[in-house]
C-alpha cells in the first residue's frame, strides 16, 4: 500500500537495475502514473542518468535512488 504520495512537477526517470529482481521500468512508469508521477522509462540506470544530466540545469540536483540495486548500478556506471 502506497500512501502519502504527492504529485511531482519534477521530471522522473523510471528505470530498473540490472538485477533480475528489478521491477520492469515500463511497469514502474504505469504504476507511478496512477499517483500523478510522470516521466520517461529507461532500460538501464546509466541511460536514465545520462538523460537526467542532459536535462538538468547548472543548479539542479539529481537524486539516484529507489533501491540499493539501482544505486549499485549507478555507482558501477560511474567507473
Amino acid at each position: 500500500l502506497v500512501t502519502g504520495v504527492q504529485t511531482c512537477a519534477l521530471p522522473i526517470y523510471f528505470t530498473k537495475p540490472s538485477s533480475k529482481r528489478g521491477f520492469p521500468e515500463t511497469s514502474l512508469q504505469v504504476f507511478g502514473e496512477q499517483f500523478g508521477l510522470t516521466g520517461k522509462a529507461y532500460p538501464t540506470v546509466a541511460q536514465a542518468y545520462f538523460d537526467a544530466q542532459t536535462d538538468a540545469g547548472p543548479d539542479d540536483f539529481i537524486f539516484v535512488g529507489g533501491s540499493s540495486y539501482v544505486v549499485a548500478d549507478f555507482l558501477k556506471s560511474r567507473n
